[in-house]
């Protein structure tokens, strides 16, 4: 049986003009490892930076807010569970209580789909001092200059009982 130790000794071979790949070992479940217990992985399934939403939370708290992530895995069943379905982080002020659902990319839009569906997002809104916005966390930029992490961030405002989105600078 190979040690991990054994394992950290070998050298990874690799020609001249191929580029080296990126390597990360983690010890996994006694399920899915092998007969050393160690897995590998790849450069592409390593995990690239923060999550949208600890960049959510990191937005609001340079914005005044005291925020925190309030999603939560279950590794039983392998799912992640939403404040009230509808929540990632949840922020306070002096005034306000927000509650953010943050995504990545281009997914704003079936997050507000999925917001709007949920009954307990009209009963949130209903007390004045609470707020929800949808975070859209993505890479953007002039074509050839550097790209940065951009967020658009979407409102929901109840207007005479029914939910309406306004976008705001972020």
């Amino acid at each position: 049986m190979t040690t991990p130790d054994a394992l950290c000794a070998a050298p990874l071979a690799w020609t001249a003009t191929e580029e080296r790949p990126a390597i990360r070992r983690t010890m996994i479940t006694s399920a899915a490892r092998g007969r050393d217990g160690w897995r590998m992985k790849t450069r592409s399934q390593v995990a690239k930076g923060p999550t949208p939403n600890a960049r959510s939370v990191a937005f609001l708290r340079k914005a005044g807010w005291t925020a925190e992530v309030v999603e939560w895995w279950n590794a039983h069943s392998r799912t992640r569970h939403d404040l009230f379905g509808i929540a990632d982080v949840l922020a306070f002020d002096e005034c306000f209580v927000l509650a953010v659902q943050a995504t990545a990319g281009g997914h704003a839009a079936l997050r507000r789909k999925k917001a709007e569906a949920d009954p307990r997002l009209l009963s949130w809104l209903e007390e004045y001092h609470r707020r929800f916005q949808v975070h859209e966390w993505r890479m953007a930029g002039a074509r050839g200059k550097r790209k940065l992490w951009t967020v658009a961030v979407w409102e929901a405002v109840l207007i005479e009982g029914a939910i309406e989105w306004r976008r705001l600078d972020g």
